[in-house]
């Protein structure tokens, strides 16, 4: 992420700082953990646990189209992180 951008609005600087906090305190394996947040000069660089698979998205948009149950099991996945991140 670059600096500059975190500069125009100093709001993204606190979201940055609260979603790593929380991210980097949880454990689940549906939601990807957090591991650092390196700068340099120009950049942030937030370091993460190896994921496969790439994103989701990309993932959606490569499909022609996906079935009900494709779907369900999506949905089903990004609810059970969610839950645990409420709890």
């Amino acid at each position: 992420m670059q600096k500059e951008m975190v500069r125009k609005r100093k709001v993204f600087l606190t979201l940055l700082e609260n979603e790593l906090s929380i991210l980097g305190s949880k454990c689940h394996p549906k939601i990807i953990r957090i591991v650092d947040l390196l700068e340099d000069k120009n950049n942030y660089y937030i370091v993460s646990e190896v994921v496969e698979g790439g994103e989701l998205f990309k993932r959606l948009q490569k499909l022609e189209s996906f079935t009900e149950t494709q779907a369900v099991n999506i949905v089903w996945q990004v609810m059970l992180g969610l839950t645990y991140l409420h709890l």
